[in-house]
């Protein structure tokens, strides 16, 4: 089992601009793994929109929860 940290939180985006997101992950040893696989994923896509690798897309004002 893998665990990953995300380093960014209760961070905000303008319309139209982009924030790139991090994680770090370990695994159950606490040993660092490189290159987890991620699926990154909003709450609310109207409002902001993320890739797949973590950069978040501001549309429009509103709140959206980003996990990975």
């Amino acid at each position: 089992t893998n665990r990953a940290h995300h380093q960014q939180r209760g961070s905000s985006v303008a319309s139209g601009a982009t924030l790139q997101l991090s994680v770090s992950a370990t695994n159950r040893r606490g040993a660092a793994v490189s290159n987890p696989p991620l699926t990154w994923s909003s709450s609310a896509p109207s409002v902001a929109s993320v890739s797949q690798t973590g950069a978040v897309t501001g549309a429009v004002a509103g709140t959206s929860t980003i996990t990975a």
